[in-house]
């Protein structure tokens, strides 16, 4: 299993409605007015099969704040590591406990730029991404 937070390559997905989910106690609310809220981000979620070179989408997002488009990933890696064998599961489960990157992938998305988290099995890569989509200006 290798884990890893480097770009996946996009792939053309369908947009599908999302639902936010329940937010954590330790999340603390966006302010609007700040400089985050010029923009909008879109969430993806999806899995690759290197050897065949087939993708397959699990989930799009648009969300109007950095905070809410983690949120959206941290949701969809906890489905995504429901349907892991375990030792396949532990990498993203690390990843959803994992306060030091959230602030990091937060940082990233603020100042506009992509977030990935990208988790590796023997046949399977599955990336979870968010990043900044327009000014709302």
């Amino acid at each position: 299993m290798i884990v890893s937070t480097h770009p996946f390559p996009h792939q053309a997905l369908k947009h599908q409605s999302c639902t936010a989910p329940p937010q954590p106690a330790s999340f603390r609310r966006h302010r609007s007015g700040s400089a985050t809220s010029k923009r909008a981000y879109h969430c993806e979620a999806a899995a690759y099969a290197p050897a065949t070179g087939r993708s397959f989408a699990l989930g799009t997002c648009s969300a109007p704040t950095p905070r809410l488009a983690l949120r959206w990933l941290l949701h969809r890696a906890g489905h995504i590591a429901d349907q892991l064998d375990t030792p396949a599961a532990k990498p993203v489960l690390h990843w959803l406990g994992d306060q030091a990157e959230h602030e990091h992938a937060l940082s990233l998305l603020t100042r506009g730029e992509t977030y990935t988290f990208t988790v590796f099995d023997d046949t399977t890569r599955y990336a979870l991404s968010a990043r900044a989509t327009r000014s709302a200006r």
